[in-house]
């Protein structure tokens, strides 16, 4: 005779154990290794990630490298910390440096703090999102564009006394740069300076070789984002001296929408000329 009291303990107990293996199963599933990939990280401020359309630089070269890119970049961030400044502040999460102690560290807190107390684009809590499910080992090349912001900000270029010194642009880029080649170990790491500027609103003569606004002008930003790719032995993309023509004044309305940020001839230049750097 059947013991029905027993087949229904017994098959209790097993589906107890089926759940728990199940939920066992799951927590130990490494939400950072498996669950995305992509052949290729950009990160950068507005000048990469301000246009995301079919036009945006990234998607052109997305389509020109044949490989999945996910566009990191998030518009008015840093490579390293701003100046002192309340405004500022909470920003500094999102600069480069800070992106990638999150990336190393696997803790997005205080990202996810500052969007909770703002408004943010649509755009920043997915990048947001994917960074934090990332299988970084799997990443086959990192774009870096930044010292745009960082020469708004006024932050410092250089500590002879220190190079490493992570509250200056040189260090910030030296230690993330770090960061990057421990984290993606298969990922060629491609330096990408920014473009000429200009700011009308200052008057028409006014651009980034006569505007200071505190550190220095943006071409030692640019020397220094060279400086790091001798350091390490990595590309680099020079747009400050290859992009907008002549760079005079009527260059500006040609290539930019604003003096800062390029419209789409000057994204299409901007993209290929990445490309044809990384296939060379």
């Amino acid at each position: 005779m059947i013991n029905r009291s027993g087949v229904a303990l017994a098959c209790l107990g097993s589906a107890i154990l089926f759940y728990l293996i199940l939920i066992i199963g799951y927590s130990a599933v490494d939400t950072k290794n498996g669950s995305e990939t992509t052949d290729v990280l950009v990160f950068g401020d507005s000048v990469f990630g301000e246009c995301r359309d079919e036009t945006g630089i990234v998607n052109i070269l997305a389509t020109s490298l044949g490989e999945n890119v996910l566009n990191c970049s998030i518009g008015g961030t840093c490579m390293t910390k701003s100046r002192d400044s309340r405004a500022a502040y909470t920003m500094d999460t999102l600069s480069m440096f800070n992106l990638a102690v999150a990336m190393e560290s696997e803790d997005f807190g205080p990202q996810k703090t500052f969007f909770n107390r703002i408004s943010v684009l649509y755009y920043e809590k997915d990048v947001l999102e994917s960074l934090q499910t990332l299988d970084y080992s799997r990443v086959k090349k990192v774009i870096l564009c930044y010292g745009l912001n960082d020469y708004h900000q006024g932050v410092t270029v250089k500590n002879d006394e220190d190079p490493e010194d992570i509250n200056t642009f040189f260090g910030a880029y030296s230690a993330t740069v770090k960061r990057l080649e421990k984290l993606c170990p298969k990922a060629e790491i491609i330096l990408v300076t920014s473009p000429f500027s200009w700011y009308p609103a200052y008057g028409d003569d006014k651009n980034c070789e006569n505007m200071d606004f505190g550190g220095g002008y943006l071409i030692d930003y640019v020397e220094a984002t060279q400086e790091i790719g001798e350091k390490y032995s990595l590309k680099v993309v020079d747009l400050y001296h290859t992009q907008y023509g002549a760079r005079a004044f009527y260059d500006r309305d040609i290539y930019t929408n604003d003096g800062l940020h390029p419209n789409e001839l000057g994204r299409g230049n901007i993209a290929r000329t990445v490309f044809k750097k990384i296939r060379e």
